[in-house]
């Protein structure tokens, strides 16, 4: 490098000083006012349902509105009954979730939202709600019940029963952005749809039902929308694309009923925020739906499906003044 004749120590001051002016505004552009840059990896890419006519997703987004409607009636009855302001530490947070909609995609740095990474549920959010990726030892005594294995046997009769029921079983959108097989299929029973049992499907498993009926109940998402139960069949060569469920108010648990054998094929698996989850029979396991999570069977040659009881749980940090607000805020489409 040729420094010029009229190149003094004060001129490589100058220039010091500069580079590490533009150093420190790279590394703290919030002090001077600037924005943050955000990395790339913190951007989800979450792709929309692409069915225009999905009833789920309607439903969805009419009750965000529907819930906001009612919360200033719901909120002044609270007012009512819990004079001076008591109602706000039972009821905040619902609340504050319900004002603030759920989180974006791409929130700003130092957002007050509070939700995890990977944690975008589409309907509603609930501040300071603690997250469990795998959930299953804060509901071992529902999953220890169902573990049973003259339980299994008795869910697995009655669903090869509702398989002859064509018309009660819906097939799922899979997500995929283009075919990833010709075979991939996404099939579910439901017992329970949004917080309402459908009489016509639960007495074609009147034996699953009454074992149902003897979980506590006050677990099960009855008359919430954000409810269900229902036989989940994956098809070899299967993959759901990543998303997210509806609200973190809830946990999922997934009850295998059959897993078939696939060796020397790849297993299906869950992956929940980068934790792989395998099913195994008489397994259960719970985990947060709020959280970005995706599954995939690969393609084999055995067309052999795996079968699982999807159960839907509240969230045992909520209370019950929290999960009767939330009910009552998001009913089931019966009650609506």
């Amino acid at each position: 490098m040729i420094l010029p004749e009229n190149y003094c120590v004060s001129d490589q001051c100058l220039i010091v000083l500069l580079v590490f002016f533009i150093f420190y505004i790279t590394l703290f552009p919030t002090y001077f006012g600037l924005p943050a840059k955000e990395p790339e990896d913190s951007k989800i890419t979450l792709r929309p349902c692409p069915n225009p006519d999905c009833i789920r997703c309607r439903a969805y987004k009419s009750a965000q509105k529907k819930a906001l409607k009612r919360l200033p009636h719901l909120t002044s009855e609270w007012k009512r009954n819990n004079p001076g302001n008591k109602y706000l530490p039972q009821i905040g947070r619902v609340l504050e979730g319900v004002r603030s909609g759920p989180p974006p995609l791409t929130p700003k740095r130092n957002s007050a939202r509070n939700n995890a990474e990977g944690q975008f549920p589409t309907v509603l959010f609930i501040p300071r709600l603690a997250v469990h990726c795998v959930a299953t030892s804060l509901h071992q005594q529902i999953c220890d019940f169902l573990m049973s294995k003259s339980r299994i046997q008795i869910m697995l009769k009655e669903y090869l029963k509702s398989q002859i029921y064509e018309e009660s079983w819906c097939t799922n959108d899979v997500g995929a952005l283009k075919a990833y097989s010709q075979n991939q299929l996404w099939q579910v029973f439901y017992m329970m749809n949004q917080g309402s049992w459908l009489q016509e499907n639960t007495s074609m498993c009147r034996n699953t039902y009454s074992i149902l009926q003897e979980l506590p109940q006050n677990k099960l998402m009855e008359k919430s929308m954000f409810g269900n139960i229902f036989f989940s069949v994956l098809y070899p060569g299967t993959k759901i694309e990543e998303h997210c469920g509806p609200t973190n108010v809830r946990h999922r648990l997934h009850c295998p009923i059959y897993v078939p054998s696939t060796s020397p094929h790849e297993d299906p698996k869950l992956s929940v925020s980068g934790n792989i989850l395998g099913w195994k029979e008489r397994s259960p396991f719970v985990f947060d739906d709020s959280l970005v999570h995706s599954a995939e069977y690969p393609d084999n040659d055995q067309a052999e499906v795996r079968v699982v009881l999807v159960l839907d749980l509240w969230h045992p940090s909520l209370t019950h003044d929290e999960k009767k607000l939330i009910t009552d805020l998001y009913p089931s489409s019966c009650q609506d």
